[in-house]
C-alpha cells in the first residue's frame, strides 16, 4: 500500500536516545521519514524528514541542564514547532526531569496548554485518578521507584511534575475524556493537564479533540500518546465548513439539496420573520447553539434564510405589512447573519467559511473587522478564495454571488476546503 505524503510537521524532543526511538517508531509506521538526531545543533535539511526527534541525552542531568538543553532544541527548530505538532517524550514512569523539561518546552514554544499523557496501555501502564500503574501495581511501589540511576519518589504525575515545576495544573478524569465536551474543556484549559488513560481509545480521543483546538498543545507523553498522534496524522479527516447563504435565489437552493445528498450536513434554517419578533431573533441563541454543535461534531453547516421557493415572493407582503423597504430588510438580515457567524466562530473555528450572497458577504466578513479580502484563487470557476485583510479570523474564506454556479459548486467548493484542511 502507498502512504499518502506526510503533511504535518513534528517535533519530538526526547531525553535518551531509546526514547527518542520508542516516540519515532509509531510516526514511522504511520508512514513518516523520522530522523532522530542526537545533538538539536546538527545541521539537518529540513525537507528530508518529516518528523525529526532530538535526543537531549538529559535523563540523568541536573533540571536546570535538562531544561536548557530543551529550550535549545526547540530554539534550533522553531519552525517546526511553530507549523507543526510539538511533542516532549517523558519516561512513562517519570524517570528524569519531566516537570524541568515540560516547562522549559512551554517557555520556548510559548504554549499556554500541555497535555501529559504517559500512560502506554499496551504495555500495562495506565493512569488512574492522575496517578501512574503498571498493570495492577502503583509506581511508587514497583521496581522502577528504586532505579539506581534516577528514581521516583512520587507515582502521583502531577506532584511529580510540579517538584521540578511551577506550572500549575489538573487532572482530567476518565468521564471527563469520555464525554461529548471534551474538545470544549480543552480549549478552557492552561498549565498542566494531566489525563486518565486506560486505553488506547482514550488517547485516539484525547487527540481528536487535541486536533480541533484553534491553537496547538504541548503534547507531553510516552510512546502510547505518540502513536495516537501518527495514527491521527496518518488518517487525518478534513474539518467542516460553515456556510451562510443568504441568497434567495433557486440555484443556491439547488446548490444546498446537491450537497445535502452528498455529504453528511447540518442545515441551520433562520426564520427571517424573526425579525420582526419582540424581542427580536428569539431563536437566536438556539441557532448558535446548533450551528456550533455540528462544527463540534464535524460535520458541514450551512445556514440559510429561505426553505422554500415561494418565500422569495414573500418579501413584498412583509416589508409592507412591517412598513420597512427591502433594502432596510436585508441590511437587518444581514447584520444579524454576520453577528451569529461571529458568535459562533469565536467558539469553535470551521476549516473555512463560504459565503454565499454579496451582501451577507460584506456583512460577515466586516463583522470580523476584516478590511479587505486577499484572493488566493478560484474554486469551482465562480467561487473566489482567499483570507481577510487585518482580521481577527484566520482561516480559507469563499464568496459566491448568489446567482452563480450549477448545482455542483457548493459541493466543489467543500470539497475544496476539506483537501485545504487535511494538508
Amino acid at each position: 500500500m502507498t502512504l499518502p505524503p506526510w503533511k504535518t510537521p513534528v517535533l519530538v524532543i526526547a531525553d535518551d536516545f531509546t526514547g527518542a526511538n520508542d516516540a519515532g517508531s509509531g510516526l514511522a509506521q504511520a508512514g513518516a521519514r523520522v530522523h532522530v538526531l542526537f545533538d538539536s545543533s546538527t545541521p539537518h535539511d529540513a525537507n528530508a524528514a518529516d518528523v525529526l526527534v532530538i535526543s537531549t541525552d538529559s535523563r540523568a542531568l541536573s533540571e536546570q541542564e535538562a531544561a536548557r538543553r530543551t529550550r535549545a532544541a526547540i530554539e534550533h527548530h522553531q519552525a517546526i514547532a511553530n507549523d507543526g505538532w510539538l511533542f516532549k517524550k517523558i519516561d512513562s514512569t517519570l524517570r528524569g526531569n519531566p516537570g524541568a523539561e515540560i516547562e522549559a518546552a512551554m517557555q520556548a514554544s510559548g504554549k499556554t496548554l500541555a497535555l501529559v499523557v504517559p500512560a502506554v496501555p499496551k504495555l500495562g501502564r495506565t493512569t488512574r485518578a492522575g496517578e501512574v500503574w503498571i498493570y495492577q501495581q502503583r509506581l511508587i511501589d514497583s521496581e522502577f521507584a528504586s532505579d539506581p540511576k534516577t528514581p521516583v519518589t512520587s507515582g502521583h504525575v502531577l506532584t511529580r511534575l510540579q517538584m521540578q515545576s511551577t506550572l500549575p495544573g489538573e487532572t482530567l478524569d476518565l468521564a471527563t475524556l469520555r464525554g461529548d465536551q471534551l474538545a470544549q474543556v480543552l480549549g478552557s484549559k492552561q498549565g498542566l493537564l494531566v489525563v486518565d488513560i486506560e486505553q488506547d481509545g482514550d488517547i485516539a480521543l484525547l487527540m481528536a479533540a487535541a486536533a480541533t483546538l484553534e491553537t496547538r498543545p504541548l503534547l507531553a507523553g510516552a510512546s502510547g500518546l505518540s502513536d495516537a498522534l501518527g495514527a491521527l496524522l496518518a488518517a487525518r479527516q478534513p474539518r467542516p465548513v460553515l456556510a451562510v447563504v443568504g441568497s434567495m435565489s433557486a440555484i443556491a437552493q439547488q446548490q444546498i439539496t446537491r450537497l445535502a445528498s452528498q455529504r453528511d450536513i447540518r442545515i441551520i434554517d433562520i426564520d427571517i420573520r424573526q425579525l420582526f419578533a419582540q424581542p427580536a431573533w428569539p431563536q437566536a441563541e438556539q441557532w448558535q447553539q446548533a450551528m456550533q454543535q455540528a462544527l463540534y461534531d464535524g460535520a458541514h453547516c450551512v445556514v440559510r434564510t429561505t426553505q422554500h421557493a415561494d418565500q422569495r415572493h414573500e418579501i413584498e407582503q412583509l416589508c409592507q405589512q412591517h412598513q420597512v423597504s427591502r433594502q432596510l430588510l436585508g441590511e437587518r438580515i444581514c447584520q444579524f447573519l454576520a453577528q451569529l457567524t461571529r458568535r459562533v466562530c469565536r467558539e469553535v473555528q470551521p476549516a473555512g467559511l463560504y459565503l454565499s450572497g454579496g451582501d451577507v458577504a460584506i456583512a460577515v466578513t466586516q463583522a470580523f473587522g476584516a478590511s479587505g479580502f486577499q484572493i488566493q484563487g478560484l474554486v469551482a470557476g465562480c467561487v473566489p478564495h482567499g483570507v481577510l485583510l487585518n482580521s481577527e479570523l484566520h482561516l480559507p474564506v469563499m464568496t459566491k454571488a448568489g446567482g452563480f454556479g450549477d448545482e455542483n459548486t457548493l459541493v466543489e467548493a467543500i470539497r475544496f476546503i476539506e483537501e485545504k484542511s487535511s494538508e
